[in-house]
């Protein structure tokens, strides 16, 4: 059996298990993993797992949080420990982002004829945008403009940026969980993210990319899923534009007419947007509001054009949950093919259908009889 460490509140190793009957551990590549162990009660165990302790595998730098103990007893199968939890991930679910914004200002605006210099929580690329946000909520540095500290100060850090460079759409976020922000936009842009504990015994939060291994690259070397190489069965494909739509109608706060904002964007498509290919999508986006703060924690009116390019943006963020389907899935048979969490592979079924999926989850699971790892797929995208 591996040894699994069991770590105290203070992340100090007090123990080591290896006498279990089953443990799944889950990795996942844009959302936080989690746990499950199956062991004798006894002293030991009793003592050593614990809520709010940590688990940490040998093998593996991911650690976990325990949150659930169940205790079960029998007279004719002896006495168990259910433990069960979620990878360091889930911390950021802790945390709101109760007002914050993604933009790119670099001057002052005028606001009743004075300049207002605008507060320091702001960002271009999603990279930025995304550690600005943990350093609003949980991670407190210079960039922290109301000078708050939380509890977690000092032992929940940032890694080192990783240049990448793409960029989201200006935006305001208004009481959503910084968890929820952080997943959303790793989905949308295919970033990974890790939360582990370093050296130092820091939460350490890192963005990062899995390979792309597909036929689209010459760089890596490809992983194939195929029929030819006996790792795929059963597979199935599907082209659907039932859901599809590729024009927003956005709406505001509509106290008057000329508030009443639209746009429209193109999303993954070529299509002449005219005529009877228009699929339009109303949004309403009366939500996002009018006011903000200062740096001074007074309330200000947004200026009008930001106000349309936050509505506006909005329309984007919503059509992308409206494409045109096309996938083809399967089954993945056992092999020893050598691959990460959020590489992306190759996948092409007997007609030639080929498709891309990134590897999302990776579920290790030992008990008696074994061990083994099971490779979970994104869509795959033709």
């Amino acid at each position: 059996m591996t040894d699994i460490y069991i770590l105290n509140t203070d992340y100090q190793v007090i123990g080591i298990v290896d006498n279990y009957s089953s443990a799944i551990f889950t990795r996942r590549y844009w959302e936080y993993g989690d746990f499950e162990l199956y062991i004798k009660a006894n002293a030991k165990s009793l003592s050593l797992l614990q809520p709010d302790f940590y688990i940490k595998r040998n093998s593996d730098t991911y650690i976990y949080v325990i949150e659930s103990i169940q205790l079960t007893t029998s007279q004719e199968d002896g006495d168990f420990l259910t433990v069960k939890g979620r990878s360091a991930e889930s911390m950021l679910t802790r945390r709101i982002l109760y007002n914050h914004r993604n933009e790119n200002l670099s001057q002052p605006y005028t606001i009743g004829g004075f300049n207002v210099e605008y507060p320091t929580d702001t960002c271009k690329t999603i990279e930025d945008c995304i550690r600005n946000a943990i350093e609003m909520t949980i991670a407190p540095t210079d960039l922290n403009q109301y000078g708050v500290k939380w509890a977690w100060d000092g032992n929940f850090i940032l890694g080192e940026r990783q240049g990448f460079s793409e960029t989201m759409p200006q935006t305001q976020i208004l009481g959503t969980y910084l968890y929820d922000f952080i997943v959303e936009q790793c989905q949308n842009y295919g970033y990974g993210f890790r939360v582990h504990l370093n050296d130092d015994n820091k939460f350490e939060f890192n963005l990062y990319k899995g390979k792309d291994c597909s036929y689209n690259q010459k760089e890596n070397p490809y992983i194939v899923f195929s029929h030819q190489f006996d790792n795929l069965s059963n597979t199935n494909y599907l082209f659907d534009t039932t859901n599809y739509k590729n024009y927003g109608y956005s709406i505001g706060k509509a106290d008057i007419e000329q508030e009443r904002l639209w746009n429209g964007r193109p999303i993954k498509t070529t299509r002449n947007l005219n005529r009877v290919n228009r699929r339009e999508l109303f949004i309403d986006s009366s939500s996002i509001s009018k006011e903000e703060k200062d740096v001074n924690g007074n309330n200000i009116i947004i200026p009008d054009n930001r106000y349309s390019m936050y509505v506006g943006n909005n329309a984007y963020n919503e059509l992308v949950k409206y494409p045109i389907v096309e996938t083809l899935d399967g089954d993945i048979v056992s092999n020893n093919m050598k691959y990460n969490l959020g590489d992306i592979v190759q996948i092409e079924n007997e007609y030639g259908i080929q498709a891309t999926a990134r590897i999302l989850e990776i579920i290790d699971c030992e008990d008696e009889s074994g061990y083994s790892t099971v490779p979970t797929f994104s869509t795959w995208e033709v």
